[in-house]
């Protein structure tokens, strides 16, 4: 029996990764998020995103942590079509 193998992912930004990459561009300009079909890597999704809010979210834990923040940004996304 053959155990498939999970596809590998390029590694997440950080958040001063993502402000770098911004730093040239108008503070006007809208983002737009490109998503990868996930049955064909290779392809991006025929619709895109538009960025509409970032934030920290909480996790609620039932093991006694309580609600705790996540530890990691989320980007909130609305489809374009």
């Amino acid at each position: 029996m053959t155990t498939a193998t999970p596809p590998a992912f390029p590694p997440s930004w950080t958040v001063g990764q993502l402000r770098a990459a911004l730093a040239a561009f108008d503070d006007t300009l809208p983002l737009q998020v490109a998503v990868p079909d996930l049955d064909q890597p290779a392809e991006l999704v025929d619709d895109g995103f538009v960025v509409t809010g970032a934030g920290i979210g909480q996790a609620v834990y039932q093991d006694g942590r309580g609600t705790v923040p996540n530890p990691y940004l989320t980007i909130e996304l609305y489809p374009l079509t």
